[in-house]
C-alpha cells in the first residue's frame, strides 16, 4: 500500500494522482472515516486553502464527501498554514484542520496537510488515510445522516491580533523593514502585524491572483527581497513563502541567511540561550554544530521535514529548532514553523543582541544540487548504492547527503568538505551519473 502523503502533506501537480476529481471525492471519504474513527461522530474540522487558483475546488471537491457524514465543516477560506494549527489549539471543539496548499510550489501544484491540535500527522495516521482511499464508500452511496458547513469569517483576523499583540511588545520606531508575502496566504495581515512593531514597513508581493503565488518571489526566491532591500536602504528584511510557514531573512548589505542562520541568531534569545541542544536536520551546516559546541550546546540531527522536527524537540524536550530551508519550530509556541512568528521573535532577540549586521557562524562549503527524475528508484541498491559509497569516500572529513524530495519529483544532493571548489566538482560529477541512471 502506498503512502499519499511525503515529508510535508500530500503534493502533486493538479489533474495528476491523487488530485483528480475522482480521486479527491474518494480521497475525502477516506478523511471523514479517519476523523470519525479518531475523534468520534459528530466530531468538527475546519478547512481552508492559500491563494492558489485552484484551491476552492479541490476544497469543494473535499466537502462533498465530507458532508457525506455527521461532521461539523468550518470553512475559512484562504488562511497561513500555522493558522489552522493555531486554530485547533485554541478551538477545543474542532478535533483537525485539513489545509489545501502545495506550499513554496507553483500555482500549478496543490495539496493537502491535515493537523490537530498535537502537531502533523503521523506516519501511523497517514497510513490509515492512504489505506482507506481504498476501501471507503466505494460504491459513492450516500449514507443517511449529512453534515453542516458554515463559513468562519474571523479565523483569519484571529490569528493576525495574537500576532500583533506580540509584536506590540517590541518597539523599533527607527527601523525600516521590507517583507515578501509570495502573493500568498500572509498578503493580507503580514504587513500590520510587523507594522505593529512601530517599524517602517515596506511590503512586496501581496498581490495575489491565483496564479502568481511563489512566482519569482518569496522565500525560494529571495533575489526580488534582496534587490529591494538595496534599494529601499532597509534594515532587515523577511520573506515568506506560499503558506506562510517558511521564512526568509536578508541582511541590510544584502547577505541572505537561511535557516541555519536563523537558529544562531534566536538561540542568543534569553528563551533559547540555555538549552542544551538545538534540533536541525541531515542538511543543516557543519558548521552550525561546531557553534553551538563552543556554547556547550549539542545539535540534534533529524531526518528533513518539520514534523520529524517536532518530533525530536518533542523527544529531547527541546524549544527550538529547524531546517535550512527557513521551517523554525519554537516549542514555546506551538509544534509548526511559522514565517510570521518567527520573524517577530528574530526582531525581539535583535533589540537584546542589537546585531542588526546578522553575523552568525562560520559556514562549512557547501554545495547542492538538485536532479530531475522520473522514478524514484532504490538508493541503497546497485548501480546506485556503490556510486554513493564512493562519493562519500572523496570526502573523508566532509558529509554527503542524497534523499529524494518528498514534495517533488527530485533527487537532492547535498556535500560538505573542506575545499569548496574540489567539494563542487564532486558534487557536479555525482549528479551527472545519477541524473543517467534515474533518467
Amino acid at each position: 500500500m502506498t503512502n499519499l502523503f511525503g515529508t510535508d502533506g500530500i503534493r502533486a501537480r493538479i489533474g495528476t494522482c491523487p488530485l483528480q476529481p475522482h480521486e479527491l471525492i474518494q480521497l475525502g471519504h477516506a478523511i471523514a472515516q479517519w476523523i470519525i474513527t479518531t475523534y468520534g461522530t459528530h466530531s468538527s474540522c475546519i478547512i481552508g486553502t492559500d491563494s492558489r487558483e485552484s484551491g476552492d475546488c479541490i476544497s469543494a471537491l473535499l466537502k462533498s464527501s465530507l458532508l457525506q457524514y455527521q461532521l461539523q465543516i468550518f470553512d475559512v477560506g484562504v488562511l497561513p498554514t500555522p493558522a489552522f494549527l493555531y486554530y485547533v489549539q485554541n478551538h477545543p471543539y474542532i478535533s483537525c484542520a485539513l489545509i489545501i496548499s502545495a506550499s513554496h510550489n507553483r500555482y500549478h501544484d496543490n495539496g493537502i496537510k491535515i493537523v490537530d491540535a498535537t502537531g502533523k500527522l503521523s506516519l501511523q495516521a497517514e497510513q490509515e488515510i492512504s489505506l482507506l482511499t481504498h476501501t471507503a464508500n466505494k460504491d459513492n452511496k450516500f449514507g443517511t445522516h449529512f453534515g453542516s458547513s458554515t463559513y468562519l469569517i474571523d479565523a483569519q483576523q484571529e490569528y493576525a491580533s495574537m500576532l500583533q499583540q506580540k509584536a506590540t511588545a517590541i518597539s523599533l520606531p527607527n527601523k525600516k523593514i521590507i517583507i515578501d508575502c509570495a502573493n500568498g496566504a500572509t498578503s493580507a495581515i503580514a504587513s500590520a502585524i510587523v507594522q505593529a512593531t512601530g517599524s517602517q514597513v515596506i511590503a512586496l508581493n501581496c498581490s495575489p491572483n491565483g496564479r502568481n503565488i511563489n512566482d519569482e518571489c518569496g522565500s525560494t526566491n529571495i533575489h526580488a527581497l534582496q534587490n529591494a532591500m538595496s534599494f529601499y536602504k532597509a534594515d532587515i528584511g523577511f520573506s515568506f513563502d506560499g503558506d506562510g510557514d517558511r521564512i526568509g531573512v536578508v541582511s541590510s548589505n544584502g547577505t541572505v541567511l537561511n535557516g541555519d542562520d536563523i537558529l544562531v541568531l534566536l538561540a542568543q534569545n534569553r528563551t533559547y540561550a540555555q538549552q542544551s541542544a538545538i534540533v536541525g536536520t541531515i542538511m543543516s551546516n557543519q558548521g552550525l554544530q561546531v557553534w553551538l559546541n563552543a556554547r556547550n550546546q549539542e545539535l540534534v540531527r533529524t531526518n528533513v521535514g518539520d514534523k520529524n522536527i517536532a518530533n525530536a524537540m518533542k523527544e529531547h524536550q527541546l524549544l527550538l529548532g529547524g531546517e535550512p530551508s527557513g521551517h523554525i519550530l519554537m516549542g514555546d509556541y506551538m509544534p509548526m514553523s511559522d514565517g510570521i512568528a518567527t520573524a517577530l521573535q528574530i526582531l525581539q532577540t535583535l533589540t537584546i543582541t542589537n546585531n542588526w549586521d546578522l553575523e552568525t557562524f562560520q559556514k562549512f562549503p557547501q554545495f547542492s544540487k538538485n536532479i530531475p527524475v522520473k522514478e524514484k528508484k532504490n538508493l541503497e541498491q546497485e548501480p546506485i548504492a556503490p556510486l554513493i559509497a564512493a562519493t562519500k569516500n572523496r570526502l573523508p572529513n566532509g558529509r554527503l547527503v542524497v534523499r529524494y524530495s518528498g514534495t517533488e519529483s527530485l533527487l537532492r544532493i547535498m556535500a560538505e568538505g573542506e575545499h569548496a571548489q574540489e567539494t563542487e566538482n564532486i558534487v557536479s560529477q555525482l549528479s551527472e551519473q545519477l541524473y543517467r541512471l534515474l533518467n
